[in-house]
């Protein structure tokens, strides 16, 4: 693979995405990444060509107004970077990449933890309880702080702490100014003293915690600021946060945002407290299906954010793969079947809802024909299963599989392989075992069951990566029922255990 450099111009969609832990197990971070080497570009189809940014504002109980983050969010946004294996960048690395010094992989994001004024964002507890949540994903952030507030009053974090946490490999540092203040009343002079007032500071006092040659490199300030960022660059900082996706001069082209790295857009990884409350009876509680006010579309999840501004991969980049066969029948993908690709997700069962009384009509070929427009990857009826969607397996093992862009599950498409089973009201008869509604189900319950085992085979996941369409839906849908999910997971338990 040629080495792709952007212009500095040309980076991004940033966009960076949990049961709190108090304790900080420190872990090797494996997600900080080198410049590709020979051998790892072939592992990686595609190198990125912009990588997604989150800006997360005062820690995990960040409130403000109806707007909000709870520890329970961000830990599940932490889960799923790290379950899914994406690499994250320190800062050196992230100004590198922006200015077009480094090649990384396509599955990367960066992390920031903006630190407002006042006590409540310095809570050492609720910074252990992210930094902790960041070394069980073996992830890494930058913390933009204001230096003042650095152990200032009992129980805020202290440099010893920001030391220990530095040198673990779990956050870079950068700076944090401006906020909440009068800047009118600021000349020129005095607004560039500030901002390189509190770069030294930084180095300074981290130095005399025992943390030698660190050298600030990026600069946060409140959006009400931005203007002000063009002074980062005069006081040796390499790149300014502070901007948004959709702010006034960055033009979006293909998905790539083209700005100013001295203003650079974030994303928010907030929802709202009516959401959450919403979340409550209609999503069993997932809260990887919480809608984010995300500065581009209210209505997406965290994981669709990141699909939507990741450099995507598409079949043809794929080094020597071979396409896999599964099913009884291969028919033609649905138009609503999108072209880029995913690895590494969930098995996601549906059913049709078919009502028809005559059970022995639940088959294959009729689920497959009753989909309309929409596409799934797989049809399952009595009859056997029929494979909707190309599955591509590369040299080096790894398995893609198309993203469902209409259909499929709302909320988790970007990594979800949905499998829709004929019929309907399966909870209804799962105590009939005389009817003959038991009977289809339980052939088309076989089916699916050996099915789903050959795609866990496939691709090594395990039981957990299996769930029902209502486990992963905000819009409070039913099937495959919740009793079925369960009997079905209890058919693979026994398939791969027997």
């Amino acid at each position: 693979m040629s080495k792709e450099k952007l212009t500095r111009r040309e980076f991004l969609k940033f966009s960076t995405a949990s049961l709190v832990s108090t304790g900080l197990n420190i872990l090797p971070i494996r997600s900080l990444v080198e410049p590709f080497s020979a051998k790892e570009n072939l592992n990686y189809p595609v190198s990125a060509k912009s990588i997604t940014y989150w800006q997360y504002d005062g820690g995990h109980k960040y409130q403000s107004g109806e707007t909000t983050m709870t520890p329970a969010l961000f830990k599940a946004q932490m889960d799923y970077l790290g379950q899914r294996g994406y690499h994250t960048v320190s800062d050196n690395q992230l100004a590198e990449f922006i200015e077009g010094d480094m090649n990384l992989p396509y599955n990367t994001v960066a992390l920031g933890i903006k630190l407002n004024q006042g006590k409540s964002s310095y809570d050492k507890e609720q910074l252990l309880e992210m930094m902790s949540s960041l070394s069980e994903n073996k992830l890494h952030a930058i913390l933009f702080i204001d230096p003042d507030q650095i152990g200032s009053t009992p129980g805020v974090v202290g440099w010893g702490d920001l030391a220990k946490w530095y040198n673990s490999g779990l956050i870079s540092l950068g700076a944090f100014g401006f906020d909440e203040k009068n800047l009118s009343d600021l000349d020129f002079s005095q607004r560039y003293q500030e901002v390189r007032r509190l770069k030294r500071t930084i180095e300074e006092r981290m130095a005399n915690a025992k943390v030698a040659n660190l050298k600030v490199l990026g600069l946060a300030s409140s959006k009400e600021s931005n203007r002000h960022l063009v002074f980062a660059r005069k006081a040796g900082y390499r790149f300014a946060l502070g901007g948004n996706i959709k702010a006034k001069g960055n033009e979006v082209r293909d998905n790539l945002v083209i700005f100013d790295r001295f203003n650079l857009p974030t994303l928010a990884p907030y929802s709202t407290k009516a959401t959450l409350r919403k979340m409550g009876y209609s999503s069993q509680n997932n809260p990887m299906l919480t809608p984010l006010i995300s500065e581009v579309d209210d209505k997406r999840t965290f994981g669709e954010i990141i699909s939507h501004y990741q450099t995507p991969v598409y079949s043809h980049q794929l080094n020597q793969a071979q396409e896999v066969k599964m099913g009884d029948k291969i028919e033609e993908p649905r138009e609503g079947l999108g072209r880029k690709l995913f690895q590494d997700g969930l098995v996601i069962v549906h059913t049709t809802g078919r009502k028809d009384d005559n059970p022995w009509s639940w088959m294959s070929e009729t689920a497959y024909k009753s989909l309309g427009r929409k596409a799934v990857h797989f049809t399952v009826g009595h009859d056997g299963v029929v494979q909707l969607s190309p599955i591509y397996k590369d040299r080096y093992g790894k398995v893609w599989f198309p993203m469902i862009e209409h259909g499929g599950a709302w909320g988790v498409n970007e990594w979800g392989v949905s499998i829709e089973l004929a019929g309907s009201n399966y909870d209804k008869y799962l105590n009939r075992k005389k009817s003959e509604h038991y009977e289809v189900i339980r052939r088309i319950t076989d089916n699916a069951t050996n099915l789903i085992v050959d795609l866990m085979k496939l691709t090594g996941w395990d039981i957990d990566r299996v769930v029902g369409h209502l486990e992963v839906s905000f819009r409070g849908k039913s099937d495959p029922g919740v009793k079925y999910i369960d009997y079905l997971r209890s058919k693979l338990v026994q398939n791969l255990t027997g």
